[in-house]
């Protein structure tokens, strides 16, 4: 009985895509900073920085992938599903590293580089994650009928 009621619920509160319904919205912003960042800081700050290519962009994208995952990553341990967020989590935290080394010092990519390490190892991460937890609400509706 107690598990059909925990079912029901998780199944009401992910129906839809309403429950990521604001990643568009957030994309737009990030999209919107990124475009507007130099000016602004220019305004803001009185002088110009200096930051390597495509280090905004990038960190933007970083952004979204950490708003993005941990929307899964929640859902997945509030059902107490974390083995597949730990293995994927430690696969991701020994790739990064070397990663960011090779993109950073060998290709001359600098700090772009170690961020674009970080998002690549992110989406690793973030595109399982997300596969599986809408399988096992699709497993579970499923199961439901």
């Amino acid at each position: 009985m107690v598990e059909n009621i925990k079912r029901k619920i998780l199944i009401d509160a992910t129906s839809g895509s309403e429950w990521i319904g604001g990643l568009p919205f957030i994309s737009i912003i990030l999209l919107i900073g990124t475009v507007a960042f130099e000016p602004v800081s220019r305004i803001w700050l009185h002088k110009d920085l200096v930051y390597t290519k495509g280090l905004i962009p990038c960190m933007a994208f970083y952004y979204f992938l950490s708003i993005w995952g941990p929307i899964y990553s929640n859902v997945l341990n509030g059902i107490g599903k974390v083995n597949l967020q730990l293995i994927f989590g430690g696969v991701s935290a020994i790739r990064n590293i070397p990663l960011s080394i090779f993109l950073g010092r060998n290709c001359g990519m600098g700090s772009t580089g170690v961020c674009l390490a970080t998002v690549i190892c992110m989406l690793g991460t973030n595109l399982p994650i997300t596969v599986s937890t809408h399988r096992m609400f699709a497993s579970l509706e499923a199961s439901d009928k």
